[in-house]
């Protein structure tokens, strides 16, 4: 899978802790990892580009009559080979885009950076006219003192071509234009875009198709397990598996994929222990989330642990204890009931407010508890009681009321 890149990759998540460590007094690191990602990205697209063309002339020799089953069966072999190529190229420029989220991340708010990703992904680099441009701009800002990262080098970045990171997390998006004309009408809606989404940053309201889009401050700053998830994988014995309550109802387990996937399922049963009302989330799934959470790479603490992750040497889970999260929320009077809706995977039930008393938790927030190890504590209290979850319930009563007073006005 990636073991050929194992040297490369480690040594770029080592640099990503190091300028973690020390943002602004390696500064100039963040620009020597993205011109290391520029070259490794464009290696990695042109590869998939040439096992796209040879897999296409495989499938034409196919399309052609007068071949024997054998020379038939050789031509499927092959283009099965080329397939697999471009997955594993694939693979690889995702983990290369989140070590360029990682940089961003280092220096932007998170909240404020989780409003970039909702927009199209952007296509390869190789082949796009503007790049040079958006390189010398890149360099550029880094010899003028300024942060800055290339967008396309990460999955998060998708408005404009270069963000520029000020010292309190805020950020500018810019549009890099090589003044040769061009589709003006797209440039047009790239900046009315760019323009949407500064107003929604300023104002944290934007009307949507349905509705109002309000952002609602957390209480707290996230807390996280990276240490715990960390220390797991780090002891995770060849061939065996680890699980952990990590806190009250949240339980980690760890299982080692180098006899194959086949013993994952059992060793999940032995792990949950005869649990039931259990809510499962599967980690290694999150690598292909594309709805910026926090980065992998600075989640998982060790640079071993972190390519043995992305390599697909273990597997992790994340189980949620719904009893567990009941008792600890009954003193607000709510519960949590699972929802049977994948969108909206965790019914709250208000006991204060009666039939109107119901709302939904999305599957983007619980997400967090597998995608950067949030703590589930720090979940319920800012999501579902305090914060959003309490903004939410005054929705809910102010749309109950409104609807009551509808009734009642009806003729």
């Amino acid at each position: 899978m990636l073991s050929r890149h194992r040297r490369a990759l480690i040594s770029l998540f080592q640099r990503i802790h190091d300028l973690e460590a020390d943002r602004y007094g390696k500064r100039l690191l963040a620009l020597e990892i993205q011109e290391e990602l520029l070259v490794r990205i464009t290696r990695a697209e042109s590869a998939v580009r040439r096992w796209r063309e040879a897999n296409t002339a495989v499938k034409r020799q196919l399309a052609s009559p007068g071949k024997s089953r054998d020379e038939a069966r050789k031509l499927k072999e092959q283009h099965a080979a080329g397939e697999e190529r471009i997955r594993q190229q694939k693979e690889l420029l995702s983990v290369l885009r989140s070590i360029g989220d990682a940089v961003a991340f280092i220096y932007g708010d998170r909240w404020e950076l989780k409003q970039l990703v909702w927009h199209p992904e952007p296509g390869f680099i190789t082949g796009k006219r503007g790049t040079r441009l958006e390189r010398g701009i890149l360099r550029a800002a880094f010899a003028h003192g300024a942060i800055a990262v290339m967008n396309d080098l990460t999955h998060t970045l998708r408005h404009g071509d270069i963000t520029i990171f000020n010292e309190d997390g805020t950020f500018a998006l810019m549009e890099a234009k090589s003044g040769r004309g061009g589709n003006h009408s797209r440039s047009a809606r790239q900046l009315a875009a760019i323009d949407k989404i500064g107003a929604y940053l300023t104002t944290d309201v934007r009307e949507v198709e349905g509705g109002t889009w309000r952002r609602v401050e957390a209480a707290e700053h996230p807390v996280h397990h990276f240490e715990a998830m960390t220390r797991l994988a780090r002891n995770l014995p060849p061939g065996g598996w680890l699980v952990e309550e990590v806190e009250p109802g949240l339980h980690y387990a760890i299982i080692d994929t180098a006899g194959g996937n086949e013993r994952v399922e059992p060793m999940l049963q032995q792990a949950l222990g005869g649990r039931t009302a259990i809510f499962a989330l599967p980690v290694n799934e999150m690598k292909q989330a594309r709805l910026a959470y926090y980065p992998f790479p600075l989640c998982l603490r060790d640079t071993e642990v972190l390519f043995r992750f992305y390599n697909g040497d273990f597997v992790a889970f994340v189980f949620v204890e719904l009893n567990r999260v009941n008792e600890a929320l009954a003193r607000h009077g709510l519960s949590v009931q699972a929802s049977g809706d994948d969108e909206f995977p965790w019914q709250i039930l208000d006991g204060t407010q009666g039939e109107h008393g119901v709302h939904y938790l999305g599957y983007h927030p619980l997400g967090r508890l597998a995608a950067e190890f949030l703590r589930l504590d720090w979940l319920l209290n800012n999501i579902v009681v305090n914060g959003a979850g309490e903004t939410m319930r005054r929705e809910f009563e102010r749309g109950a009321a409104a609807q009551q007073a509808s009734r009642t006005e009806a003729p």
